[in-house]
Formats: C-alpha cells, sequence, structure tokens
C-alpha cells in the first residue's frame, strides 16, 4: 500500500515540472548578454546544481516583470526556483528579500510550527519550509533565492 504523499511534497513535485519560468540551453543562450535584463548565476559546488536568473523590471525599474531561468540540477532546485519565478512576478527587490528571510527563519528554527494545507495552498512556496528537515537539501533550495537576490542588487 503507497503512503499518500502530505502537501509539502506534493507542492515540490507539481514546482518541479513548471516549465513556464524554465529555459533550455537554447533559450538561455538568447538571453544572455542582454542589456535590459538583469541576471545573475550560482552554483554549489558540493553537488553541481547551477542557476541562472534572467529578469526584467517594468518601467519603475523596482517591480519585476518577468522572470526566467536556467536550472540543471536536482529537483529541489528545480521547485525552489519555480515556486521562485512564480512568487517574484509582480514583486520588489524588498518584498522578494522580506520572503527570503520569512524562509530563512522557518528554516533555521524547527521550533516554528510548518505551515497549515490552507496556507501552503494559497502560498505555493511555503512548501519549501518543510526541507528544514533535511539540513542537506537547504542549499539546494536557497540557491534559487540567493541567486536571484543578486541578481536585483
Amino acid at each position: 500500500m503507497a503512503v499518500p504523499l502530505d502537501i509539502y511534497t506534493r507542492k515540490l513535485i507539481a514546482a518541479s515540472k513548471l516549465s513556464e519560468y524554465q529555459l533550455s540551453d537554447d533559450q538561455a543562450d538568447t538571453f544572455r548578454g542582454q542589456k535590459n535584463l538583469l541576471s545573475s548565476a550560482g552554483k554549489n559546488p558540493v553537488c553541481g546544481d547551477k542557476i541562472e536568473w534572467f529578469i526584467s523590471l517594468h518601467e519603475d525599474e523596482e517591480t519585476i516583470k518577468s522572470v526566467h531561468c536556467y536550472a540543471e540540477g536536482c529537483i529541489m532546485l528545480k521547485s525552489s526556483a519555480n515556486l521562485l519565478a512564480n512568487l517574484a512576478t509582480g514583486k520588489t527587490a524588498g518584498q522578494i528579500k522580506d520572503f527570503y528571510s520569512l524562509l530563512k527563519a522557518h528554516l533555521n528554527d524547527k521550533e516554528q510550527p510548518l505551515p497549515k494545507e490552507q496556507e501552503v495552498e494559497r502560498n505555493p512556496w511555503l512548501s519549501l519550509i518543510h526541507i528544514r528537515n533535511y539540513p542537506a537539501r537547504q542549499k539546494c533550495i536557497t540557491l534559487p533565492w540567493n541567486t536571484l537576490i543578486e541578481a536585483l542588487s
């Protein structure tokens, strides 16, 4: 008998399959070097996960208009990148930093309760908090955040 997947695992698996933000090698090549885009790349030297972000801003130069990434690595990296890309569209760098601070606080404090199922349904990125139970995987989910924030700085 199969064990039912919890809400966190279901959301992470679903997020890893999103393709609207993920670029192929060829697509990423067309984005590289475009002067009107912010970009940043990051790599985890331990496991080899790689991510590269391409971001366009609205005319106000603060709000994210669109975000795409080239991600090569594990399901956790891809899930985090896709959840972040979905969250980031329409937000400012300050808002992304605030969300990341909340994520880090939950990752570092196992005493805080995990978000309830309704919260995760409304805010799928909260499913990343579940990874606090797997410390070795935390770099997989924080690499996209650190790299995106670097591009916005």
